[in-house]
């Protein structure tokens, strides 16, 4: 990977390697207003087959005295925390990520696939294959109504994973979110 992310500050994080193989994709959780990347340990033990990144968003856990103003200046401490790990962690360039997030992280994911992916091309070096969100409202989206959606996603885990994530979700989770 070639980013020229050094000037963003990285957020705390924690990664969890994937029990199984180093090829496994990355799932990286961003939580909720007021809570911490801790807030997902329930989900990553039932995932010990993929890699996992847990992200402290600023002002929130760890990531406390890092200040974000703008959800652009967020996404780009997002993507350079993502990059650091995967380098750091010497993971594949073209690890398939997986992006999770719950009421703000989703949110700020959303925005990161929509409107920040049109006007900083990091985020490009990243392999997103998948978008699961819970508890967010379209607003930083265009539409006329702003639904509340349950979850969306592209490309899909295990049936395992799904088995084992369908009470957190309401609308069970596809079958397309990742490859294997």
């Amino acid at each position: 990977m070639t980013s020229n992310m050094s000037e963003f500050k990285r957020l705390a994080y924690r990664y969890i390697p994937a029990h199984s193989s180093p090829e496994a994709p990355l799932v990286v959780f961003a939580h909720g207003f007021l809570g911490a990347g801790d807030d997902w340990d329930a989900i990553t033990q039932a995932l010990p087959d993929y890699h996992q990144l847990t992200i402290d968003l600023p002002g929130h856990g760890k990531s406390c005295p890092v200040q974000g103003v703008s959800f652009d200046q967020v996404c780009r401490m997002i993507t350079a925390t993502i990059l650091d790990c995967i380098q750091a962690h010497k993971l594949s360039a073209t690890v398939p990520v997986c992006l999770v997030g719950y009421s703000l992280g989703a949110r700020l994911l959303m925005y990161l696939m929509t409107k920040h992916r049109a006007t900083d091309e990091t985020i490009n070096e990243l392999n997103v294959s998948g978008l699961v969100i819970e508890g967010a409202i379209l607003a930083c989206l265009t539409m006329s109504k702003k639904p509340r959606v349950g979850l969306v996603i592209a490309n899909g885990l295990s049936a395992l994973s799904r088995k084992r994530l369908a009470w957190f979700w309401p609308i069970g989770i596809s079958k397309r979110c990742f490859p294997h």
